[in-house]
Protein backbone atom coordinates (compact mmCIF):
# COMPACT_ATOMS: atom_id res chain seq x y z
CA UNK A 1 0.00 0.00 0.00
CA UNK A 2 1.20 3.44 -1.01
CA UNK A 3 1.64 5.80 2.12
CA UNK A 4 -0.36 8.87 1.95
CA UNK A 5 1.40 12.25 0.75
CA UNK A 6 0.58 13.85 4.12
CA UNK A 7 2.21 10.78 5.83
CA UNK A 8 5.91 11.64 3.56
CA UNK A 9 5.85 15.12 4.29
CA UNK A 10 5.03 15.06 7.52
CA UNK A 11 8.15 12.13 7.83
CA UNK A 12 10.32 15.19 6.12
CA UNK A 13 9.46 17.78 8.05
CA UNK A 14 10.58 15.68 11.19
CA UNK A 15 13.78 14.83 8.98
CA UNK A 16 14.23 18.56 8.80
CA UNK A 17 13.82 19.17 12.38
CA UNK A 18 15.86 16.58 13.42
CA UNK A 19 18.90 18.40 10.88
CA UNK A 20 18.17 21.63 12.81
CA UNK A 21 18.25 20.03 16.25
CA UNK A 22 21.80 18.37 15.55
CA UNK A 23 22.83 21.80 14.01
CA UNK A 24 22.04 23.36 17.26
CA UNK A 25 23.65 20.62 18.92
CA UNK A 26 27.12 21.23 17.54
CA UNK A 27 27.00 24.72 17.63
CA UNK A 28 29.27 24.57 20.20
CA UNK A 29 31.68 22.81 18.52
CA UNK A 30 32.01 25.48 15.90
CA UNK A 31 33.01 27.98 18.80
CA UNK A 32 36.08 25.57 19.10
CA UNK A 33 36.76 25.44 15.72
CA UNK A 34 36.15 29.38 15.04
CA UNK A 35 33.33 28.75 12.78
CA UNK A 36 30.22 30.78 12.88
CA UNK A 37 27.63 28.99 14.87
CA UNK A 38 24.87 29.57 12.44
CA UNK A 39 26.79 27.63 9.57
CA UNK A 40 25.26 24.06 9.18
CA UNK A 41 27.15 21.13 8.12
CA UNK A 42 24.10 19.50 5.92
CA UNK A 43 22.76 21.77 3.54
CA UNK A 44 18.34 20.73 3.58
CA UNK A 45 17.70 22.88 0.23
CA UNK A 46 17.43 21.46 -3.17
CA UNK A 47 20.77 22.60 -5.05
CA UNK A 48 23.17 20.82 -2.83
CA UNK A 49 26.96 20.39 -3.30
CA UNK A 50 28.27 17.91 -5.42
CA UNK A 51 29.58 14.54 -3.27
CA UNK A 52 32.50 15.08 -2.18
CA UNK A 53 35.24 12.57 -2.98
CA UNK A 54 34.57 9.19 -0.92
CA UNK A 55 37.35 8.62 0.56
CA UNK A 56 37.83 12.20 1.95
CA UNK A 57 34.12 11.74 2.78
CA UNK A 58 34.66 8.91 4.81
CA UNK A 59 37.98 11.03 6.76
CA UNK A 60 35.75 13.61 7.27
CA UNK A 61 33.01 11.18 9.09
CA UNK A 62 35.45 9.78 11.06
CA UNK A 63 37.33 13.37 11.85
CA UNK A 64 33.73 14.75 13.02
CA UNK A 65 32.14 11.75 14.76
CA UNK A 66 35.33 11.99 17.26
CA UNK A 67 34.46 15.73 17.34
CA UNK A 68 30.88 15.37 18.20
CA UNK A 69 31.12 12.29 20.53
CA UNK A 70 29.28 13.63 23.00
CA UNK A 71 26.76 14.92 20.86
CA UNK A 72 25.22 12.69 18.15
CA UNK A 73 22.41 11.56 18.51
CA UNK A 74 23.00 7.37 18.72
CA UNK A 75 19.75 7.05 16.86
CA UNK A 76 19.09 8.49 13.79
CA UNK A 77 17.65 7.34 9.99
CA UNK A 78 19.95 9.91 8.06
CA UNK A 79 23.60 10.94 7.50
CA UNK A 80 23.98 14.30 8.76
CA UNK A 81 27.37 14.55 7.22
CA UNK A 82 27.29 12.73 3.92
CA UNK A 83 27.82 16.19 2.12
CA UNK A 84 29.08 18.62 4.80
CA UNK A 85 29.69 22.10 4.41
CA UNK A 86 32.97 22.55 2.46
CA UNK A 87 34.73 25.13 4.35
CA UNK A 88 33.80 23.64 7.52
CA UNK A 89 35.42 20.39 5.94
CA UNK A 90 38.14 21.92 5.50
CA UNK A 91 38.75 23.52 8.66
CA UNK A 92 38.12 20.73 10.81
CA UNK A 93 40.58 18.77 8.53
CA UNK A 94 43.45 20.87 8.48
CA UNK A 95 42.94 21.19 12.45
CA UNK A 96 43.31 17.32 12.62
CA UNK A 97 45.74 17.02 10.13
CA UNK A 98 48.21 19.68 11.98
CA UNK A 99 47.90 17.59 14.63
CA UNK A 100 48.50 14.39 12.81
CA UNK A 101 51.93 16.31 11.55
CA UNK A 102 53.14 16.83 15.50
CA UNK A 103 52.38 13.43 16.45
CA UNK A 104 53.97 11.67 13.55
CA UNK A 105 56.50 14.26 14.45
CA UNK A 106 56.96 12.64 17.89
CA UNK A 107 56.80 9.15 16.10
CA UNK A 108 59.75 9.66 13.80
CA UNK A 109 61.92 11.13 17.11
CA UNK A 110 62.01 7.97 18.67
CA UNK A 111 63.74 6.17 16.23
CA UNK A 112 66.55 9.10 16.20
CA UNK A 113 69.21 7.25 18.42
CA UNK A 114 68.94 4.14 15.64
CA UNK A 115 69.19 6.38 12.75
CA UNK A 116 72.34 8.00 14.14
CA UNK A 117 73.56 5.06 15.38
CA UNK A 118 73.14 3.55 11.67
CA UNK A 119 74.40 7.16 9.66
CA UNK A 120 77.86 6.37 11.98
CA UNK A 121 77.63 3.19 11.30
CA UNK A 122 77.61 2.80 7.49
CA UNK A 123 79.08 6.38 6.59
CA UNK A 124 75.20 7.98 5.26
CA UNK A 125 73.37 11.68 6.38
CA UNK A 126 70.93 11.00 9.04
CA UNK A 127 68.91 13.00 6.43
CA UNK A 128 69.03 10.98 4.08
CA UNK A 129 68.28 7.46 5.47
CA UNK A 130 65.29 9.23 7.47
CA UNK A 131 64.38 10.70 3.96
CA UNK A 132 64.34 7.05 3.18
CA UNK A 133 62.21 6.08 5.95
CA UNK A 134 59.50 8.67 5.35
CA UNK A 135 59.57 7.80 1.52
CA UNK A 136 59.16 4.39 2.33
CA UNK A 137 56.68 3.73 5.51
CA UNK A 138 56.23 7.26 7.01
CA UNK A 139 57.78 6.08 10.08
CA UNK A 140 55.42 2.69 10.42
CA UNK A 141 57.54 -0.51 11.80
CA UNK A 142 54.36 -2.16 10.46
CA UNK A 143 53.85 -1.44 7.45
CA UNK A 144 53.42 -4.01 4.77
CA UNK A 145 53.70 -3.01 0.67
CA UNK A 146 51.34 -5.00 -1.43
CA UNK A 147 54.86 -6.65 -2.92
CA UNK A 148 55.66 -7.69 0.64
CA UNK A 149 57.88 -5.29 1.50
CA UNK A 150 58.01 -4.93 5.26
CA UNK A 151 58.79 -2.50 7.87
CA UNK A 152 60.41 1.36 8.24
CA UNK A 153 62.78 0.65 5.68
CA UNK A 154 60.81 -2.01 3.54
CA UNK A 155 62.65 -4.39 3.00
CA UNK A 156 62.11 -7.88 1.14
CA UNK A 157 62.60 -10.46 3.17
CA UNK A 158 64.70 -11.93 0.92
CA UNK A 159 66.98 -8.61 1.14
CA UNK A 160 66.52 -8.65 4.78
CA UNK A 161 67.93 -12.51 5.60
CA UNK A 162 71.05 -11.11 3.43
CA UNK A 163 72.06 -8.25 5.62
CA UNK A 164 71.60 -10.17 8.74
CA UNK A 165 68.10 -9.23 9.55
CA UNK A 166 66.35 -11.54 11.85
CA UNK A 167 63.70 -9.48 12.90
CA UNK A 168 62.28 -7.75 10.38
CA UNK A 169 59.85 -5.70 12.12
CA UNK A 170 62.60 -5.04 14.75
CA UNK A 171 63.08 -0.55 14.24
CA UNK A 172 66.37 -1.00 15.34
CA UNK A 173 67.25 -4.51 12.89
CA UNK A 174 64.98 -3.03 9.81
CA UNK A 175 67.07 0.22 10.52
CA UNK A 176 70.30 -1.20 10.37
CA UNK A 177 69.62 -3.45 7.57
CA UNK A 178 68.58 -0.96 5.65
CA UNK A 179 70.84 1.70 5.89
CA UNK A 180 73.64 -1.42 5.36
CA UNK A 181 71.59 -2.29 1.90
CA UNK A 182 71.52 1.49 0.73
CA UNK A 183 75.46 2.10 1.76
CA UNK A 184 75.74 -1.16 -0.85
CA UNK A 185 74.06 0.03 -3.28
CA UNK A 186 75.96 3.29 -2.83
CA UNK A 187 79.30 1.29 -2.85
CA UNK A 188 77.98 -0.63 -6.38
CA UNK A 189 76.65 2.88 -8.04
CA UNK A 190 79.87 5.04 -6.83
CA UNK A 191 78.07 7.07 -4.37
CA UNK A 192 75.50 7.75 -7.49
CA UNK A 193 72.82 8.93 -5.35
CA UNK A 194 69.77 8.90 -7.96
CA UNK A 195 71.09 5.33 -9.15
CA UNK A 196 71.37 3.69 -5.51
CA UNK A 197 67.84 4.95 -4.60
CA UNK A 198 66.49 4.00 -7.89
CA UNK A 199 68.11 0.41 -7.21
CA UNK A 200 66.67 0.72 -3.77
CA UNK A 201 62.74 0.85 -4.97
CA UNK A 202 63.17 -0.86 -8.54
CA UNK A 203 65.91 -3.15 -8.09
CA UNK A 204 69.46 -3.64 -8.74
CA UNK A 205 68.48 -5.72 -12.14
CA UNK A 206 66.30 -3.61 -13.76
CA UNK A 207 68.80 -0.25 -12.98
CA UNK A 208 71.74 -2.36 -14.64
CA UNK A 209 69.67 -3.63 -17.39
CA UNK A 210 68.04 0.10 -18.30
CA UNK A 211 71.72 1.47 -17.77
CA UNK A 212 70.48 4.34 -15.69
CA UNK A 213 67.01 4.75 -14.02
CA UNK A 214 64.83 3.18 -15.19
CA UNK A 215 61.44 4.33 -17.07
CA UNK A 216 58.86 3.41 -14.15
CA UNK A 217 56.44 6.40 -12.54
CA UNK A 218 57.03 4.43 -9.52
CA UNK A 219 60.69 4.87 -9.28
CA UNK A 220 60.90 8.68 -10.65
CA UNK A 221 57.94 9.79 -8.27
CA UNK A 222 59.81 7.53 -5.37
CA UNK A 223 63.44 9.41 -5.97
CA UNK A 224 61.77 12.76 -6.08
CA UNK A 225 60.31 12.49 -2.79
CA UNK A 226 63.06 10.91 -0.95
CA UNK A 227 65.44 13.93 -2.30
CA UNK A 228 62.44 16.91 -1.19
CA UNK A 229 62.68 15.12 2.07
CA UNK A 230 66.53 14.61 2.16
CA UNK A 231 66.96 18.50 1.50
CA UNK A 232 64.14 19.43 3.87
CA UNK A 233 65.60 16.98 6.88
CA UNK A 234 68.92 19.18 6.07
CA UNK A 235 67.77 22.13 6.47
CA UNK A 236 65.49 21.89 9.88
CA UNK A 237 69.32 20.26 10.61
CA UNK A 238 70.86 23.41 9.84
CA UNK A 239 68.65 25.69 11.97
Amino acid sequence: MIEPIQSVQARIREIYGRIDEINRKVASVYATLNVNSTQKIYNTSSQQKETVNQKETKTFQEILSQVMQSQREEDSSINIISKPDESLREIILEGFQNKASEDKNKVSQKFDKIIEEASQKYNIPKELIKAVIKAESNFNPFAISPKNAIGLMQLLPSTAKEMGVEDIFDPYQNIMGGTKYLRMLLDKYNNNLFLALASYNAGPNRVDSSGGIPKIEETENYIERVIRYYKEYSEKTAR
